[in-house]
């Protein structure tokens, strides 16, 4: 199961189980927060497709404030290259220091580094999260478009 960075409760779509996502250390796991009745029958086509669309549309918003959240900081998208071109400015600045004995490029060099390293860890984040959001969107995708197969249309 495909769950996004943030992400506090969600229902099973198997069993209809409210779960509750906890995390410790690196480990991301779910907690059976309310169990649903056992069905009565199983659901129609027509109520499947509204649950698929309604979950995609909740990864999408999901998706959308995760990204407003990464780009607060910054007007574009973070990048692993960027963050290593700031880490090597501030290298230079300390050798710099090191060099000539001038502290006030160190002081930037602690600041530029430690943003040029933060970026690097949002990129590597952002780019495994983005995979793991295209997978579940694709996953989506493909059980609508078996829905829509399976389903006989109607010869209007």
């Amino acid at each position: 199961m495909t769950v996004l960075a943030g992400t506090s409760y969600l229902t099973c779509g198997l069993c209809n189980n409210r779960l509750k996502v906890e995390q410790t250390g690196s480990a991301r796991f779910t907690r059976v927060f309310a169990s649903a009745p056992p069905p009565t029958s199983p659901p129609s086509v027509q109520d499947r497709r509204l649950q698929l669309e309604n979950e995609l549309l909740c990864l999408n918003t999901q998706w959308e404030r995760k990204c407003k959240e990464w780009f607060v900081w910054a007007r574009h998208r973070p990048t692993v290259t960027g963050g290593t071109v700031k880490v090597v400015v501030s290298l230079i600045c300390v050798l710099n220091m090191i060099i000539f004995g001038n502290w006030i490029p160190a002081l930037f060099a602690f600041l530029f580094g430690s943003v040029g390293a933060y970026e690097i860890n949002c990129a590597l984040e952002f780019v495994e999260l983005e995979k793991e959001v295209q997978l579940r969107r694709q996953c989506i995708n493909e059980q609508l478009f078996e829905l829509d197969s399976s389903t006989p249309s109607s010869g209007n």
